[in-house]
């Protein structure tokens, strides 16, 4: 008397065999599809989202003509290169 498979009814029908085979073969592809839907989600959330700065005032700077602003020259205005050319001359 034989004991195998066939005797304890173990073996798999042909067709839920091929399914888990075509399931198994498409997960990587199904993995990408869903991977580059997220991404394509994140991407429109965050287009349409507002995103908040951490600092909005900024420096301050002030345009009053009364006070001394930061638009000013550090040099000399040429001074020293003018009587330094004028030596060489």
């Amino acid at each position: 008397m034989s004991i195998n498979r066939i005797d304890f009814g173990v073996i798999a029908a042909s067709n839920e065999v091929s399914a888990v085979k075509a399931s198994e073969d498409a997960r990587p592809m199904m993995d990408r599809q869903n991977f580059q839907t997220q991404f394509n989600e994140e991407v429109d959330n965050q287009r349409n989202s507002v995103i908040q700065k951490d600092d909005v005032s900024g420096a301050k700077v002030s345009a009053d003509a009364g006070e001394k602003g930061g638009n000013e020259y550090a040099g000399d205005g040429g001074k020293k290169q003018k009587k330094e050319a004028g030596r060489k001359e």
